[in-house]
């Protein structure tokens, strides 16, 4: 009983995270497909975001009418029949990705379909719903239509909201980002409407995603100017992978900087570079300091020889180093970007 109260709890608060989408923002034309104009992709992705929190209420109310549970008859009672957390998401992104648009209906390729149904992964995040056809039906008490549709059949079918005008085209259109499929459970889910004013191939700025948006001014300047500094040493640009709505990490070379709302989190991957200037790195006035030297002492994770490990003496005392140890940094210190860009330098040789 606790995993099903867990499951309607999730999906009564899915939509929590759902951003205010203004009655005007900046949308490139890459994503005016079928002729459709600027307002009226607005509208109709701010009638996407009235049409998820409709299937959600409708999916939580009834979750045994689509699939979502099975009768358990050891406990004489329903229990979930799968621990995936977004079928609504899925359904609409799969049915996107697998039709085409014209004159406001989706044309949904079969056989592209069943591939997403058999597991295909629809972007970031695997996973399949189980009772797919119990699901899809979720969608007529919306005033979505489906027609010709046939379970585990590769057969051609069309989705249309006939009494909302672009909304189908506005939703095909919202998939096509390139962020879009690697931020299904961040920015796509959360309704962040900035997605839409770059170019779907374009690089997606940090400033524009939705956890940007929900720091305080303060950690925003941090990131800002971090950001700002390690582009212009060369660093090397992050790869960002989204976690949630309110974190995730940004992967550079040398560093993994986990972000959420409460603060940065820094892993340096220390290289040799760290060990020809530990004279250096244990001058440091703490915490850097003491953190340091925990990364640089050997933790004996290989056993015998290790070609990273190094035993120095000095008065009589052996100190044995991990050439390629490197720092964590906690949350919850006011770190200083010139530090961070320093420590970068360090690592990739170039002080």
């Amino acid at each position: 009983m606790a995993e099903l109260n867990e499951m309607l709890d999730n999906i009564k608060h899915f939509t929590d995270c759902y951003e205010n989408i203004p009655n005007d923002f900046d949308v490139h034309a890459d994503y005016l497909i079928d002729g459709m104009t600027k307002e009226e992709f607005i509208k109709g992705y701010i009638e996407y975001q009235k049409l998820m929190v409709a299937l959600h209420d409708e999916l939580y109310q009834n979750p045994n009418e689509y699939g979502l549970t099975v009768y358990d008859k050891k406990t004489d009672s329903y229990k979930p029949a799968y621990a995936m957390g977004h079928p609504i998401l899925w359904l609409m992104v799969s049915l996107s990705q697998a039709g085409e648009i014209k004159n406001d209906i989706l044309y949904v390729n079969g056989e592209v379909y069943k591939e997403y149904v058999g597991g295909k992964a629809i972007g970031s995040h695997d996973g399949t719903p189980k009772n797919v056809d119990k699901l899809i039906t979720i969608l007529s008490k919306c005033g979505i239509e489906v027609e010709e549709y046939c379970h585990n059949e590769a057969k051609d079918f069309t989705v249309a909201a006939p009494s909302n005008p672009r909304l189908m085209t506005a939703i095909k259109a919202s998939t096509l980002p390139q962020y879009s499929k690697k931020s299904l459970m961040s920015d796509y889910r959360s309704f962040n409407y900035r997605l839409y004013s770059i170019g779907m191939k374009e690089k997606f700025p940090f400033e524009l995603t939705h956890t940007y948006s929900l720091m305080n001014e303060k950690y925003q300047k941090f990131m800002s100017e971090l950001l700002a500094e390690i582009a212009k040493a060369k660093i090397g640009s992050p790869v960002i992978y989204h976690h949630n709505t309110d974190g995730g990490l940004l992967n550079f070379k040398n560093l993994l900087l986990y972000y959420n709302l409460e603060g940065p989190r820094f892993g340096f991957q220390g290289n040799e570079n760290v060990y020809k200037n530990r004279d250096y790195f244990l001058s440091m006035p703490e915490p850097y300091r003491s953190l340091w030297e925990t990364a640089m002492k050997c933790r004996g994770c290989r056993q015998g020889e290790c070609r990273y490990r190094n035993i120095v003496e000095s008065d009589g005392k052996k100190t044995v180093y991990c050439m390629v140890g490197g720092a964590s940094y906690p949350r919850g210190y006011d770190y200083d970007v010139a530090h961070i860009i320093e420590i970068l330098t360090i690592l990739k040789g170039k002080k």
